[in-house]
């Protein structure tokens, strides 16, 4: 399917949550946390230990393994005995894939929030306490997000993030490290490691689209969020670690280059007016192209070749083995 075709038919609308008899409702909203697996235990165990730590009464986490090489999920059931819900994938489906799944089984389950979050996140006993407080008090917002330290430097957090839609950027806004910047406040958007998405927005606006298949389905969903008339919002008083790069350390690294500026594209052309449009353009093919692509070049010429056709004529690349 295109991603035109894609997009104009809107196929990724989703059927509204139900209420579900299985988890009464106890005055805490619900919330379904969505962990995604895929050959990493590791990182895995550590997240779900954090998870069963916090203070927050009403939850249920669900990791879903997305066909990794061993059985873990067997051995997450083993380990955590009745305490984690598992959902198995034959094959990889991909962050989108396997995190939509994970949507649908929570909003047929009752969820009345859904925290999509990545495995190799820490979290703070009170995140998902401080996340929900602040959905319950700004019910004109829809996603949420936490403060994110860095796992390996604790003291180092990303700052709030925006969106230039002349060069495709998506960086962080710059703060004055006073004591307006421990408040939450409404962003152009937040990472898609740790997310909590109001499900009655989910059922207006839809699930992840799967054209963005590792790099800015984040984005697309918070301009879709904001675009249906809700606010996303940056909560500091949530907390969580993060380990950069882990979930995707077993992804060749060309690939994530061409993804990563076939992303930006598709998010221009999705988004952007004709104007930013044609300057990021101009900026893709003069800036990001040669500085995605030089270091790559000198070690594999005719792969790198290869992949920058590939993306301006807007066709899929696969690297091939060496």
């Amino acid at each position: 399917m295109s991603e035109e075709s894609f997009a104009d038919k809107n196929q990724y609308v989703v059927a509204p949550r139900v209420e579900a008899e299985e988890y009464p409702r106890t005055g805490f909203p619900l919330v379904y946390i969505i962990v995604l697996n895929w050959n990493g235990l590791e990182d895995t165990d550590e997240c779900l230990d954090s998870l069963l730590k916090i203070s927050y009464p009403n939850y249920v986490i669900v990791v879903i393994d997305n066909g990794s090489k061993i059985d873990e999920a067997k051995l997450i059931e083993d380990k955590y005995r009745g305490l984690i819900k598992t959902i198995r994938n034959s094959v990889n489906l991909g962050f989108v894939g396997g995190m939509n799944m994970g949507i649908k089984y929570s909003l047929k389950n009752g969820a009345d929030n859904i925290l999509l979050l990545n495995n190799d996140i820490v979290v703070d006993k009170e995140f998902l306490t401080g996340l929900v407080d602040i959905a319950e008090e700004t019910p004109n917002a829809a996603m949420f997000g936490p403060k994110i330290y860095h796992y390996n430097n604790p003291r180092r957090y990303d700052p709030p993030l925006k969106i230039d839609y002349r060069k495709g950027r998506f960086h962080h806004i710059k703060l004055k490290r006073s004591p307006e910047d421990e408040k939450y406040r409404s962003v152009d958007w937040i990472s898609g490691c740790a997310m909590m998405i109001r499900a009655t927005a989910i059922s207006k606006v839809g699930l992840l689209d799967p054209n963005f298949r590792i790099y800015t389905n984040d984005i697309d969903y918070a301009e879709r969020i904001r675009r249906a008339g809700y606010k996303v919002l940056w909560v500091p008083e949530a907390k969580i670690w993060h380990k950069l790069g882990a979930s995707t350390k077993s992804v060749k690294k060309l690939h994530l280059k061409y993804d990563s500026l076939k992303s930006k594209l598709l998010f221009e052309r999705k988004y952007a007016k004709r104007k930013e449009l044609l300057i990021f353009l101009f900026y893709l093919i003069f800036n990001l192209i040669p500085r995605f692509t030089l270091k790559p070049f000198l070690s594999q010429p005719i792969e790198t070749l290869r992949m920058i056709f590939c993306l301006l004529l807007q066709r899929d690349f696969k690297p091939r083995m060496r």
